[in-house]
This record gives C-alpha cells, structure tokens and sequence, in this order.
C-alpha cells in the first residue's frame, strides 16, 4: 500500500509501505521510516514530518478503505 508523506524539506512523497520494516520517531520532530531495499551497508531511512501515531493512523484508514 502507498501511503502519501511530507519529507523532511517539505516536499510530498509516496512510500510504499510494504516495504517498510519499521518507523520510529525522532527527536520528536520527525519520524524515520526503514525500508527493506538496502543503500550503502544498511536500509534504506527517509525522513518525514508526520508522526509514527499519524502514519498508522493513515495505514489502518486505508486498510478499512480497501475492506481488510
């Protein structure tokens, strides 16, 4: 499932979040997202400017908006 994201600069992203490992907050600004697909000798991190409670909130409407 897509999910649609501000980045740390204010620019929108969407991130495919079965790719997604875990996300935790940071420094109670911004939440740090690990993905599965490897960059350098670890996974993958974006920043984003929604909060880890935010973006389960997004992942459990869209589950319910596609019946699962």
């Amino acid at each position: 499932m897509w999910i649609e994201l501000t980045l740390d600069g204010g620019l929108m992203v969407f991130v495919n979040m079965d790719n997604v490992t875990d996300f935790s907050g940071l420094d109670g600004e911004l939440t740090v997202i690990r993905t599965t697909t490897t960059e350098g000798d670890g996974s993958r991190k974006i920043r984003v400017a929604e909060k880890p409670y935010q973006i389960m909130n997004m992942i459990v409407e869209e589950q319910r908006r596609r019946g699962g």
